[in-house]
C-alpha cells in the first residue's frame, strides 16, 4: 500500500549542455536519487518564495475591510462582522502586486525597502449616491464620480498588511510610476466613462422625475461596477448596493436614448477582456515552459532505463563467458 503522488507530472524536452548533464547524474548518484527528482529539486529551491506575478499574489489572504459611508472617506480594517463603523464591509480574496517590479532573487516585488508588495485596486461603489440630491451642477457630477474609488495595498516584509483609501488620479500615478503601462492606460477611461454617464443623467432631471432619474443612474452604475470592479474585493453583505423597488412605467416621462454612452461602456468591458487574454497568453506561455521541462524529465528516464538495460545486458554477457569457461 502506498500514497500516490498528489502533484501531477508533466514530460518536457529542452537542449542541456553535456559537461552539465553529467555533473547532474555525478550529484544525483552523490545524493543516491534519481536524476530527474534532482532536477526537479533544483528548479522547485530556485524559485522557492519567489513572486511570478504582478497582478496578485498567490498566497491565500483573510483580509476584511470596511469602507464607511460619509464623507472624508477613511478606510479601516476591521474583522469580519465589526459594526461599529458605519460602512461597506469587503473581503479581499488576494494581495494586488501590480506596482511590484521584477528581481532575479525574489520574483516580483516592491521596490522600496522593508516593502514586500505593492498594488492598487479601483472600486466602483454605486452606494455612495444614496444620500446625494441630484442637481443640475458640476458638483453633482463631481460627487458620481467620487463613487470610484482607488484601494492601495501595502504588504511589509513582516506580513503586516495596510489598505490605504486614496484618490482615483493617485491610483493612475502609481501605476505610471511603477511603469504598469497597460492599467494606467485603461483605468483613467473608467472615470471619464462614469463622468459622462453622470453629466447624462444630471441633464435629464427636471422638478418631478428626481427619484426616477436616480434609480436608472444606480441601475447604471451597477453595470458598471461589473466591469470596472476585478472581482478581488468582493462586498460581503448581502444588500451591496441600494435596495429600492423597480418604478413602475410612466408614460408622461420622456424616453431617452444613450447609445453613445452604452457605446463607451461596451468598450471598456472589451478593454477588460483584452486584458484577460493578455493574461491568459502569459498563463499559456508559463504551461509551455513547463510541459518543454517535463518533455526533458522523460528523456532522462528513458536514458537511465537504456543505461540500466545496458548494465543488465553486459552482466549477462559475463556470466555466458564464465559458464563457457568453466565447461572447458
Amino acid at each position: 500500500m502506498y500514497l500516490k503522488d498528489p502533484i501531477k507530472r508533466v514530460q518536457y524536452t529542452f537542449r542541456i549542455k553535456e559537461p552539465l548533464m553529467e555533473d547532474l547524474k555525478v550529484y544525483a548518484k552523490a545524493k543516491d536519487i534519481k536524476l530527474p527528482r534532482l532536477i526537479n529539486d533544483i528548479l522547485e529551491d530556485h524559485i522557492k518564495n519567489m513572486n511570478l506575478s504582478n497582478t496578485w499574489s498567490n498566497d491565500p489572504l483573510d483580509l476584511f475591510i470596511t469602507i464607511p459611508k460619509k464623507y472624508p472617506k477613511n478606510i479601516v480594517n476591521l474583522p469580519k462582522g465589526a459594526t461599529h463603523v458605519d460602512g461597506w464591509q469587503f473581503e479581499v480574496k488576494a494581495m494586488p502586486t501590480n506596482l511590484d517590479v521584477w528581481d532575479d532573487k525574489k520574483g516580483y516585488t516592491s521596490p522600496q525597502k522593508d516593502i514586500k508588495h505593492e498594488g492598487v485596486e479601483p472600486l466602483l461603489i454605486p452606494n455612495y449616491i444614496e444620500d446625494i440630491t441630484l442637481k443640475r451642477d458640476n458638483e453633482t457630477i463631481i460627487k458620481i464620480e467620487q463613487c470610484l474609488i482607488g484601494l492601495y495595498f501595502i504588504e511589509y516584509e513582516d506580513g503586516t498588511i495596510r489598505v490605504d483609501l486614496i484618490q482615483f488620479d493617485d491610483l493612475i500615478r502609481k501605476l505610471q510610476y511603477a511603469h504598469n503601462e497597460i492599467l494606467a492606460k485603461a483605468y483613467p477611461k473608467y472615470k471619464t466613462a462614469l463622468s459622462r454617464l453622470g453629466a447624462t443623467y444630471v441633464d435629464m432631471l427636471n422638478d418631478i422625475n428626481h427619484d426616477n432619474i436616480k434609480l436608472q443612474l444606480l441601475d447604471e452604475m451597477e453595470d458598471m461596477a461589473i466591469g470596472i470592479n476585478t472581482g478581488n474585493v468582493v462586498g460581503v453583505e448581502f444588500n451591496q448596493y441600494i435596495e429600492q423597488p423597480t418604478p413602475k412605467y410612466d408614460a408622461s416621462l420622456p424616453m431617452y436614448d444613450l447609445p453613445k454612452l452604452l457605446h463607451e461602456i461596451n468598450d471598456l468591458k472589451k478593454e477588460n477582456a483584452q486584458y484577460k487574454e493578455d493574461m491568459e497568453q502569459l498563463t499559456k506561455k508559463h504551461n509551455d515552459l513547463v510541459n518543454e521541462l517535463s518533455k526533458v524529465d522523460k528523456i532522462i528516464k528513458r536514458l537511465e532505463e537504456m543505461e540500466a538495460k545496458r548494465d543488465d545486458e553486459m552482466i549477462q554477457e559475463e556470466l555466458k563467458k564464465q559458464q563457457q569457461f568453466e565447461q572447458k
